[in-house]
């Protein structure tokens, strides 16, 4: 997002995140419903099987040893740093990204 609508807007930010953060949680505990859930909401989602294993590989990729400590939404910015440097690596992007400088964590739900 921009800067301006990160400044204006951050009481607004924090409630969207919270709330995205208790969905997945949400998610993750009721796998089966939200697969239902999905036939009827999402846009590709017809096949109630197939979002299941969405649902199931989403959940696991949702979970590391960081979110374990620091709860559901941590972000790795580390992580985040090494794919920007592969993406550069293979030609998906032409320029150096610095993500510490353009990942703002201080309004993820954990940060108190």
């Amino acid at each position: 997002m921009r800067e301006e609508t990160y400044q204006q807007k951050k009481d607004l930010l924090k409630r969207f995140l919270a709330a995205y953060r208790d969905s997945a949680q949400w998610m993750m505990d009721h796998p089966e419903e939200a697969a239902k859930l999905a036939v009827k909401r999402a846009i590709n989602g017809q096949n109630e099987a197939m979002n299941l294993e969405v649902i199931k590989l989403r959940n696991a990729t949702s979970v590391s040893p960081l979110t374990q400590k620091q709860g559901l939404g941590a972000i790795d910015v580390d992580m985040l740093q090494k794919g920007a440097e592969a993406w550069k690596k293979i030609g998906l992007i032409e320029h150096d990204l610095k993500m510490k400088d353009v990942v703002a964590t201080d309004l993820l739900p954990w940060r108190k």
